[in-house]
């Protein structure tokens, strides 16, 4: 049955921008640079750990965004990454990170300009194309021919914004299994502030036991108990500014100052 998602007031807007994806510069980590949305960078371009934060899994894969809509029928893509990029999952999240600028598929509109910015600044500045999903937020886990799809809901946007992992130099499967059990255990860890509800707890206990994802099929698995994009705990929905918390601080073709 599928879970429903955690949400404050349901509002949308046309025309909303890329949200999964950032130019950074390597060493934001030292100057206080936010990380709600997006990673900060270690001198030498890798993500930066939180404190107590554990390495699950490493390696490269292709990444794009996709918009699916609410029946996950349909899709457009946002934009895709011309390489492949290194991709770190973590007990909290999994983030990644590419050293070439984004292949821009987007809409027409403004943010076709914003994003071809975004390709200007990666190109002559030293910047990565850097995004994160933390496990507050997927509601669904896909593997189809050979593509790991983790699917999000998202204040005031169209759609369910989707971060899309292929070209894997083995079965996605594993990795799945481990990013299965990862959001499990950390939404009971932290039952409490996200929410959690016991039927969604007793659901997140049998994700972690699951039979794995067998290789070479296409499967899906619901994750109950998600927040929005942007949001960290439960109790933020109720702020003033939760429109701001749930939107990222800057368009695709600003980079951090």
């Amino acid at each position: 049955m599928e879970q429903a998602v955690h949400t404050p007031e349901e509002t949308t807007v046309a025309d909303e921008p890329p949200l999964l994806l950032h130019p950074r510069r390597p060493g934001t980590a030292a100057v206080g640079i936010d990380d709600r949305h997006y990673p900060v960078l270690t001198a030498d371009g890798r993500i930066a750990l939180e404190p107590g934060e554990t390495i699950l899994w490493q390696g490269r894969a292709e990444i794009a965004e996709y918009r699916y809509s609410e029946g996950m029928d349909r899709h457009d893509v946002r934009w895709t990454l011309p390489a492949a990029c290194d991709v770190t999952v973590t007990d909290r999240r999994l983030a990644f990170t590419c050293r070439r600028g984004l292949a821009v598929t987007p809409p027409d509109g403004a943010w076709r300009a914003a994003l071809r910015l975004a390709r200007s600044v990666t190109r002559r500045r030293r910047t990565l194309s850097a995004g994160q999903v933390r496990w507050q937020w997927p509601s669904r886990l896909y593997v189809k021919r050979g593509v790991l799809l983790l699917v999000m809901g998202a204040y005031r946007v169209n759609g369910l914004p989707t971060l899309a992992l292929s070209g894997w130099r083995t079965d996605p499967q594993p990795v799945a299994n481990t990013i299965r059990a990862a959001v499990a255990r950390y939404r009971l860890d932290n039952a409490e502030t996200l929410g959690v509800d016991p039927a969604e707890a007793a659901a997140l206990r049998e994700r972690i036991d699951a039979p794995v994802f067998a290789a070479g099929s296409s499967q899906a698995s619901n994750l109950p108990g998600p927040l929005l994009f942007g949001f960290l705990d439960a109790a933020e929905y109720r702020r003033p500014d939760a429109a701001e918390l749930a939107s990222p601080a800057g368009a695709p073709g600003q980079e951090d100052r």
